[in-house]
């Protein structure tokens, strides 16, 4: 069966995001070693859709899960969720970025855009 994903990933972008991903679980432990209480702590996931790929928080072992944020696959930017399954407008950062988007996230996701708008 060929290939037919809208948006390949090319090994620039895949390597983008892997330092990304990284510097977002260093944030999540960094977090997470505030708190002594195993069921406080949380981790990361992503799952890779169409068009975007989601960061998902997973919080209480396992328990309970919320998106962090989204990656737009055609451009790298970095997207606050909106929803579990829809990214908000307006890029908050991106993985090409010389941090690799760091500045665009805190341990519970994305940040919100300057001026009040989200």
């Amino acid at each position: 069966m060929a290939n037919k994903l809208k948006y390949p990933l090319t090994s620039e972008f895949e390597s983008a995001f892997e330092r990304f991903y990284e510097k977002c679980r260093h944030l999540i432990e960094t977090e997470n070693a505030k708190y002594a209480v195993e069921e406080c702590r949380c981790s990361l996931d992503y799952d890779m859709g169409k068009r975007y790929i989601k960061v998902i928080r997973v919080d209480n072992g396992g328990t309970a899960k919320s998106s962090y944020c989204f990656v737009d696959k055609a451009s790298g930017d970095i997207l606050k969720a909106a929803s579990w399954a829809a990214p908000a407008k307006g890029a908050r950062g991106n993985i090409f970025s010389a941090d690799f988007g760091a500045s665009a996230v805190t341990p519970y996701g994305a940040v919100y855009l300057k001026g009040g708008k989200h």
